[in-house]
């Protein structure tokens, strides 16, 4: 139900990804990396590519500990030459030095980067700058300071440019040996087919009910169960979204999307007013792509219900209600049409993004929206 890609990231867990040394799910691909790990097989290059908030960067620092940590495991077997023995677990304790240093940006066999932290003059991040990717060739080149691998992360690798993404496919075609590149994307889509054919590509999942729960748990220990169970529909089940979603009052900010609602097919408009003010109240505008991302996964779900002659599922009372009166078209001899709602759903989502990219004025852009709805269930 949730539509938060490109708003939520690990940062927003408050335990930055190289310092976290809590990690839940994923096993099969923990299974994956250590059967190549012990099979000597490990591949020079890795795509972690999956939604926003499922843990693929706090992923990628638990692999890239792991690997710093284990400099004489696979140095040529064990004290009377026996073959090393079996990792079954990529853990590193917080209390480990090679835990310690990454966490410190102090391992000098370890390279991190990611885009620059501030945004461009619409609110999009910026690419990442070629001059940063020509640093990994020298960086692999150098002798190892610690006797093992040398290890590269690229956070939110799907922000290189043409000129990024060709500088990593040199170094994949000849890596240096007992080197590691990790890039870390939400969108596999945007790389070249050659830097797809060079590295192995594992997708993560959002988490399932029983994980969320006990990650939950661990990240905000108050939360009620009541609101876990709404917290956990609303984000689909990515930890990094529900953790946004808590932090923003997302439950509250859904209820006053419903509300607006109530009154349909007439807008009420000095409640639409009061609302969209308050919440563009928010300077640091979160509480607006929240609310706007809130809103498209709720209309999202309404298109796919009744483009497949079914009800949407209603997390609250209030949906009850609403439901019937959003999906009259249905009952209605001259306005069946099964595309209706996906096209509005369309509408809005370029409207949105228009919000996003220029000066629009977000205010009027979410009324016309709502008067788009209002008059597609007029009868």
């Amino acid at each position: 139900m949730s539509n938060f890609d490109g708003l939520v990231h690990e940062e927003d867990i408050h335990v930055p990804p190289r310092l976290n040394d809590f990690f839940v799910g994923h096993e099969l691909i923990e299974k994956m990396l250590l059967s190549a790990w012990n099979s000597q097989t490990m591949p020079h290059g890795w795509l972690f590519c999956g939604p926003s908030g499922v843990g693929k960067a706090t992923f990628a620092y638990r692999l890239a500990r792991f690997v710093l940590s284990q400099r004489d495991a696979q140095a040529g077997g064990g004290l009377f030459g026996d073959a090393p023995l079996e990792v079954t677990s990529l853990s590193v304790s917080k209390d480990h030095p090679t835990f310690q240093r990454i966490a410190s940006g102090g391992h000098g066999d370890f390279l991190e980067i990611s885009p620059p932290e501030e945004l461009t003059a619409t609110g999009q991040k910026k690419d990442i700058p070629v001059d940063e990717i020509r640093k990994i060739a020298p960086f692999l080149r150098l002798t190892s300071s610690e006797g093992g691998w040398r290890v590269v992360l690229i956070d939110q690798a799907d922000q290189l440019n043409r000129s990024g993404q060709n500088a990593i496919l040199k170094i994949l075609e000849e890596p240096p040996e007992k080197t590691l590149l990790i890039l870390v994307a939400q969108n596999a889509g945007v790389f070249l087919p050659t830097i797809i054919s060079r590295v192995r590509k594992l997708s993560f999942a959002p988490l399932n009910n029983t994980e969320m729960t006990e990650a939950l748990q661990h990240y905000r220990p108050s939360l009620s169960p009541e609101d876990t169970y709404f917290v956990q529909s609303l984000s689909s089940n990515s930890i990094g979204t529900a953790l946004t979603l808590i932090d923003q009052n997302g439950v509250e900010l859904y209820k006053e999307m419903l509300g607006l609602f109530e009154t349909m097919p007439v807008l009420d408009r000095v409640k639409v007013s009061t609302t969209l003010d308050r919440i563009l109240r928010d300077k640091s505008g979160q509480k607006w792509l929240v609310f706007t991302s809130l809103f498209e996964g709720w209309l999202q779900n309404l298109a796919r219900s009744y483009a497949c002659g079914r009800s949407p599922v209603a997390l609250f009372p209030e949906e009850e209600a609403i439901f019937p009166v959003m999906m009259r078209q249905a009952q209605h001899p001259l306005l069946q049409r099964q595309d209706r709602w996906i096209e509005i759903w369309q509408q809005s989502n370029i409207l949105l993004q228009k919000c996003k990219r220029s000066s629009l004025d977000r205010k009027q852009a979410f009324s016309n929206i709502l008067d788009l709805i209002a008059a597609s269930i007029a009868v």
